[in-house]
């Protein structure tokens, strides 16, 4: 057994002991070590693995970054198995986010993404708006996805797409409210589309 895989075992060990704390602490370093000997199997499994112990601690901002990067690897090696477990988990954090307490809109990535493009911050705006748009699909919530889509909107180069993504996502919603706010974004950007008429 080498030093690597001694180490997830581990890490496992520490997962199915419920010592999440611990596991979250060792787990970073399993992922750098495996992907510094190119083991990209043991990249997403230990990725994986942060992203459930983040979620057991309630750290869903975490836990989502851990699963998106577990995702991409798990999807370039064509881990069918893996990619249902991450789909799974993510899945889990959605839910999670969903139960939760609304936090306060400046603490939310939204919130953030909207003050940082307020401030003239756009790259902080425009990484903090994919992050809110990230976790409102994950949430299947399309009120905060437009939300998200909106705010990218006043990224210089993506006023168009997103505005285009945010009214499909208000169309399937059948909310009147949200198409309207899509509406008057769309004017604002000089963006020609067409409703949905109800």
């Amino acid at each position: 057994m080498t030093d690597l895989d001694e180490q997830a075992r581990e890490a496992y060990v520490l997962m199915q002991q419920g010592r999440f704390k611990e596991a979250a602490e060792v787990l970073p370093l399993l992922v750098e070590a495996a992907d510094a000997a190119g083991r990209a199997d043991l990249c997403a499994r230990g990725l994986t693995w942060l992203g459930h112990a983040h979620l057991q601690r309630n750290d869903l901002r975490s836990a989502r970054a851990a699963l998106r990067k577990a995702a991409a690897i798990a999807t370039a090696l064509g881990e069918s198995n893996g990619i249902e477990a991450i789909s799974d988990l993510r899945k889990a954090v959605g839910a999670k986010a969903m139960q939760a307490s609304p936090p306060h809109l400046t603490e939310t990535a939204l919130g953030q993404a909207c003050a940082a493009l307020d401030d003239g911050d756009t790259a902080s705006g425009e990484q903090l708006a994919l992050e809110a748009l990230e976790q409102a699909q994950d949430a299947r919530n399309p009120r905060d996805q437009v939300l998200a889509l909106l705010a990218l909107a006043r990224v210089p180069g993506r006023a168009e797409s997103s505005i285009h993504k945010a009214a499909a996502v208000a169309d399937r919603s059948n909310d009147r409210n949200l198409v309207t706010a899509v509406a008057h974004a769309a004017r604002a950007a000089g963006v020609l589309f067409a409703p949905k008429v109800f």
